[in-house]
C-alpha cells in the first residue's frame, strides 16, 4: 500500500511541475529487460541476474534537447544456496520498486534514429526474502529503501508516426546495492 501511495503522489507531483512548465503528456511507453545487481556487503562481493520492467512518461522538451521522464522501474533477482551436510536448501530473492525521475538529452543522429544520454534520481524501495527447507527450515523477509542515482543512455528508432522502439544502458548507483540493466521497448507519442 505504501508503494502504491508513494507512486500516486509522485506522478502527481511530477504532472503539476509539467504543466506548470508549460509541458505535457507527450508519451507512454514501457521496457523490459537483463540486470546484474551487485553488491558488497563487509568487503563480500556478489553479482547476480535477474529481470526488469519498467513503464515511464514523457513529458516532452523544455529546453534545447532536454526532456523529463518520470518511470516506474521493477527488478528481482535470486540465489539457491544447498548444505549437504545438514541436509538443507536456502532460496534467496530479492526485488526492488524504483520511482525515477530522469532527464534525457538528445543528441540528433538522423531522421529514423535519435540517440540520447541522461541521468535522474530514484526512490529504491527494496525487499528481501530468505526461504530455507530441510533440516533446517524457516522463512525472513525485509525491507529498505535508499535513494539512487542513474546514469543511461540510449537510441530510439522510429517505426511509424507514434511509435518507437528503444533500446537503453543504465547503471544505478544505490550505496552497497548497485546494479546495471539493458532493455528494450517501445514508446507510442500522445501528440
Amino acid at each position: 500500500m505504501k508503494k502504491i501511495l508513494v507512486t500516486i503522489v509522485t506522478l502527481v507531483i511530477l504532472s503539476s511541475l509539467a504543466q506548470a512548465q508549460g509541458l505535457g503528456l507527450n508519451g507512454i511507453g514501457a521496457g523490459a529487460g537483463y540486470t546484474t545487481v551487485s553488491f558488497n556487503n563487509s568487503g563480500v562481493s556478489e553479482t547476480l541476474p535477474g529481470f526488469a520492467v519498467s513503464a515511464f512518461a514523457n513529458f516532452g522538451e523544455n529546453m534545447n534537447g532536454f526532456s523529463l521522464y518520470p518511470e516506474i522501474q521493477y527488478f528481482k533477482t535470486s540465489k539457491n544456496f544447498s548444505n549437504a551436510a545438514i541436509n538443507s536448501t536456502a532460496t534467496w530473492k530479492l526485488s526492488d520498486f524504483a520511482i525515477n525521475l530522469n532527464v534525457h538529452y538528445s543528441i540528433p543522429a538522423g531522421e529514423t534514429v535519435s540517440t540520447y544520454i541522461g541521468a535522474g534520481i530514484g526512490y529504491n524501495m527494496l525487499s528481501s526474502d530468505v526461504t530455507v527447507s530441510g533440516m533446517l527450515s524457516g522463512s525472513n523477509s525485509t525491507t529498505d529503501s535508499r535513494f539512487g542515482i542513474n546514469i543511461l543512455g540510449g537510441a530510439n528508432i522510429n517505426v511509424g508516426k507514434v511509435m518507437a522502439l528503444f533500446v537503453e544502458p543504465r547503471y544505478v548507483i544505490a550505496s552497497d546495492i548497485n546494479h546495471f540493466i539493458i532493455k528494450a521497448g517501445v514508446t507510442f507519442a500522445l501528440k
